[in-house]
């Protein structure tokens, strides 16, 4: 059993809904770019109409924008859309920026979640979603055999195997004028909308389980981490502005590592501030710190062969401190032979022993600049 369902945007003009209906029971359609509103709304009388006419999934996405705040974003969407209906889905579509795209759109997905008790889905594109660290439960692909062998996608972490695949986007739909992008779903009706949001159908998510206290090592180095904000700058060791310029950079906020604390590194501070729900004042404050260096829990013992699949990156954090404090490797998530020489060649310098293995010394040496 397949579902096909339509993907509509302000492209798309007036629907016959009745027509549309008889075809398919679900529909998708862009209701914000960025955080301006699409034309595509209609001021809600679209979303009353698609209920009115029947329809058991309905998918409302917002586009999202990379110079605006992937938590500005949700929040429009929120404002706009109001309390979800059955069978809504609150979706976000990542088709552009640079670098990892993983703690933006985790940030997103939070702010719905919280607000609407409803996990949001993820739309991107196949080799988008691969090259920037997504998983997205629609994925856009456009082969040939196009409704009989569905994408590979990376199944990064919990939920993220797709469950509707784009496979066109010149699809002839009754109801419709023009072409439009199309989505099928490998399953029923009632299974897709089961997925949807249901009023009392959420039950109460279980209790976190306890998280691990950091290690005496790794509360001493906490400790020592400095409150930076515009206008600190490097003159010396322990280098703690590169290292800040350096995570950003490594964890998809560009920043240039130059040791001054300036408004581009003001820019990146609170950018990943405002992806990972902090205060966005662009002052590195030990909330900030933690948050960079994903200090939540005990670092990682981290060696040749190690992979970065999912947050935190921890491989990424440590190729973008090697980088920022003169020993550049690849920043790549993959802690191959470059990354090892690097790591290296910073314990030489740093009087750690220098066997290429990330341990509490070595840790604390990037950290910090020495071994805590």
């Amino acid at each position: 059993m397949t579902v096909l369902l339509a993907d509509i945007s302000e492209f798309q003009g007036s629907i016959d809904q009745a027509a549309y209906a008889k075809w398919s029971k679900a529909i998708i359609f862009r209701a914000l770019y960025g955080t301006r509103t699409d034309d595509c709304w209609f001021s809600g009388a679209r979303r009353d109409a698609f209920h009115q006419a029947g329809l058991e999934f309905i998918g409302i996405y917002g586009y999202i924008r990379a110079e605006q705040s992937a938590v500005g974003q949700a929040r429009a969407l929120l404002a706009l859309v109001g309390s979800l209906r059955k069978g809504e889905k609150l979706i976000a579509d990542f088709e552009e920026g640079t670098g990892l795209q993983t703690s933006r759109w985790r940030a997103w997905a939070q702010v719905i979640k919280d607000a609407t008790g409803d996990n949001p889905w993820l739309y991107s594109g196949l080799i988008f979603a691969r090259d920037h660290g997504l998983s997205p439960q629609w994925v856009a692909d456009y082969p040939t055999d196009a409704l009989l062998d569905p994408p590979a996608v990376p199944h990064g972490e919990p939920g993220g195997a797709h469950q509707l695949w784009q496979f066109t986007d010149r699809y002839r739909i009754p109801g419709i004028a023009s072409r439009c992008d199309a989505s099928v779903y490998h399953g029923t009706i009632g299974e897709l909308a089961a997925q949807a949001f249901q009023p009392g159908g959420h039950e109460a998510a279980p209790p976190a389980p306890p998280k691990a206290v950091p290690a005496d090592w790794q509360q001493r180095v906490l400790a020592a981490l400095p409150v930076l904000k515009t206008g600190a700058k490097d003159t010396g060791q322990p280098w703690m502005v590169r290292r800040v310029q350096g995570l950003c950079d490594a964890l998809g906020d560009p920043c240039k590592v130059d040791g001054v604390f300036g408004p581009a590194t003001e820019v990146a501070v609170k950018a990943f501030q405002a992806n990972h729900q902090l205060t966005a004042n662009g002052v590195v404050d030990r909330d900030t710190w933690v948050s960079l260096l994903a200090a939540q829990e005990p670092f990682p013992v981290l060696a040749e062969g190690a992979k970065d699949t999912r947050e935190p990156w921890m491989v990424r954090r440590v190729q973008g401190l090697a980088t920022a404090l003169g020993e550049p490797c690849a920043i790549d998530g993959a802690f191959g032979p470059g990354t090892a020489a690097a790591v290296k060649a910073y314990q030489h310098n740093h009087a750690v022993a220098d066997d290429g293995i990330v341990g509490p010394a070595t840790w604390s040496a990037l950290i910090i600049g020495h071994a805590a």
